[in-house]
């Protein structure tokens, strides 16, 4: 059996922290931060901390307004060290790689061969000598021929591996656990015991759920799998609410007398899962490379004991000349480096970003380093825009867009903060299932490098658009009925939306969509940055679109080179015509409610909806009436000028 491996930046999304992942032969969960190397071991772990470290300071920053405290580290997954272990000269030196831990889920499995039942250890290892992960089941052959052997007489090697079952229970608290086999199947009767030959799970060749039967060899109860999957039938049959087990903090991390019902589902089912993962893309003045060095706290102490000895009038005396050497040795500009010293020794604050709290102000930051001018050449490795005039474009850009700004090169930062189960993040931080068992100041995360197409709507049509179809309000009303119907159901805090955010989200996915075709992208490897605000000071109504390879340096300048003049426009205008026509019309663009609690109108898998992984609101809040109008209002749409 080899050893389980996946890309680093899967540990964040989808392989992040309480996740399940389907290796061959097996089902593990990636286990709490608590089990980190740097965490077990943070004696032996000093390099290896300094390999994965991410300096992001801005969102550092945004993370400890949000979770209401301080995070001083972001840490990638750490690589995975050579296998099987070689002779290396280094050997016994600094700890830089390590594996990251899981613990094995579901713990309940069944033997291919003769359908026994059998519990394996949630610290069982992976590896083929391993009989835990063998059938032990010498009892009873089910269905046998005449003379088989059982399981357990046959050699190891030939034992069949056991295969994880596919039925567990979650909860909305983020709670997971096993599926109670041996009472579904004994129901009101006393338990017969969970020894090898004692369950069953047989396919009796009926469809669905009927089809599938638990039952128990030693008294003969069984039960089919009908009725599992609805709650009140499972409390019936059972007896039992939510167990609040956390499998990936251990198995003596329950949460007791957790309120919410059990709930069946599958193992591989999408709400099993639901990361909340915060982004955030580096900008300018600095670079992560400079940030690592002055973050560095024996670099910059060394750097404080100069300026503190060197002092005009009680003034320090910073210039490029006094850090020409350290400059050289890291590959920096020295003007550039005694800029970012000088800002970080006299202006702590500003370094850290700790005026970029809310979520608003965080991105019009980045927003205007779109907007901005270009970076010095020795920082545009990192971040690099180019510049575009709107006047070079065609009608199809230039009527309906004040800004559209290239990025060849890009820098992404995403940071894993919880996750939840059975129901998407809605902004309640309480019902974020926990990352570890101890607070820790500290958050995984991951970074990737990319390029983009920043596009900003024509403020002067857009406020012309919404003043001349009052429609739109309407529109908008319908979606913001369903929103607070749903978030008074939880008890959860709630913003409404506006028809800037249902615009420009609609026409983000439009734009995927067609880019996916026209420059060879798959759609699931784009995303989607909104920039929406009508606050009077921070006014945007833009869309980030780009790719971030979390395992590369970048792509291949295709996103952009699709952005330059006389490609963008007819990537638009087909986006645009594309957009009237679907598959599910004319039920989809009549909608009043379809998808995530009704959250979108005339928006569905057949012409809009993108994979999960481009989407930031979930595959929510869209409605393609705001681009190309309805069928009672067909001008209605912003740009219901191009569908003529």
């Amino acid at each position: 059996m080899t050893r389980p491996e996946f890309r680093r930046s899967q540990g964040i999304v989808p392989f992040g922290v309480g996740a399940i992942i389907d290796f061959p032969d097996e089902s593990l969960m990636a286990a709490g931060l608590d089990a980190w190397l740097i965490e077990m071991q943070p004696e032996i772990a000093v390099y290896l901390k300094e390999a994965t470290y991410l300096s992001e300071p801005r969102l550092q920053t945004r993370l400890s307004y949000e979770l209401g405290k301080e995070i001083s580290g972001l840490y990638m997954p750490p690589e995975a060290p050579e296998y099987p272990p070689h002779n290396f000269a280094g050997f016994g030196g600094p700890i830089t790689t390590g594996d990251t831990p899981f613990v094995r889920f579901p713990n309940w499995h069944f033997c291919p061969r003769c359908r026994s039942m059998q519990y394996v250890p949630w610290n069982s290892p992976s590896n083929a000598k391993n009989e835990d992960l063998r059938c032990k089941n010498s009892k009873f052959r089910r269905q046998a021929k005449a003379n088989t052997q059982p399981c357990s007489a046959l050699p190891l090697k030939r034992r069949p591996k056991l295969v994880p079952v596919r039925f567990i229970v979650a909860c909305t608290n983020g709670h997971i656990s096993d599926f109670p086999w041996s009472k579904w199947a004994h129901g009101a009767r006393k338990e017969c015991g969970h020894e090898p030959g004692t369950l069953f799970l047989v396919s009796t060749g009926g469809a669905g759920l009927e089809g599938i039967k638990v039952e128990c060899s030693k008294c003969g109860s069984f039960r089919t799998m009908k009725g599992a999957f609805n709650p009140n039938t499972f409390m019936q049959v059972t007896g039992l609410s939510c167990s609040g087990a956390r499998p990936w903090l251990g198995p003596q991390a329950h949460e007791l007398n957790c309120q919410e019902s059990a709930q069946v589902v599958q193992r591989g089912a999408s709400n099993v899962y639901f990361p909340h993962v915060v982004s955030s893309i580096l900008i300018p003045p600095y670079s992560e490379t400079i940030h690592r060095i002055l973050d560095n706290q024996s670099i910059w102490s060394e750097i404080c004991d100069v300026l503190d000895n060197i002092r005009v009038n009680g003034q320090p005396v910073i210039s490029a000349n006094m850090f020409t050497s350290k400059a050289n040795k890291y590959g920096i500009e020295p003007e550039v480096l005694a800029a970012a010293i000088k800002e970080k020794y006299l202006h702590p604050e500003a370094w850290s970003g700790t005026a970029d709290q809310t979520e608003s102000a965080y991105r019009f930051t980045e927003r205007q380093a779109f907007l901005g001018p270009r970076p010095a050449p020795n920082e545009r490795h990192e971040f690099d825009i180019r510049k575009t005039q709107i006047s070079d474009y065609s009608r199809e850009v230039k009527d309906y867009f004040d800004e559209v700004v290239l990025i060849p090169r890009l820098r992404e930062t995403r940071a894993l903060v919880g996750f939840s189960r059975v129901t998407p993040f809605d902004g309640d931080q309480s019902r974020l299932s926990k990352l570890s068992k101890k607070e820790l100041s500290w958050l995984p995360a991951v970074s990737s490098t990319g390029e983009g197409i920043y596009l900003e709507l024509s403020e002067e049509k857009l406020c012309a658009w919404e003043s001349a179809h009052a429609d739109i309000s309407a529109r908008i009303d319908l979606i913001n009925r369903n929103w607070t119907k749903v978030s008074t159901e939880r008890g959860t805090s709630f913003d409404l939306y506006c028809s800037r955010v249902l615009l420009a989200h609609t026409l983000s996915h439009l734009i995927i969509r067609q880019l996916s075709f026209d420059c060879g992208y798959d759609s699931s490897t784009l995303k989607e940055r909104l920039y929406v605000s009508n606050d009077a000071e921070q006014k945007m109504c833009g869309i980030l679109i780009y790719t971030a390879g979390g395992d590369s340096e970048g792509s291949l300048g295709g996103l952009v080179r699709q952005g330059e003049t006389g490609n963008l426009e007819s990537t638009i205008l087909a986006a645009v015509r594309n957009a009237q026509f679907c598959a599910s019309d004319p039920l989809c663009l009549d909608s009043e409610g379809q998808g995530y609690y009704g959250m979108n109108l005339a928006a569905c898998h057949a012409c809009t909806l993108l994979p999960e992984t481009a989407c930031e609101l979930g595959n929510r809040v869209l409605d393609r009436a705001m681009v190309i109008g309805s069928e009672t209002n067909p001008l209605g749409g912003y740009f219901s000028d191009l569908t003529l």
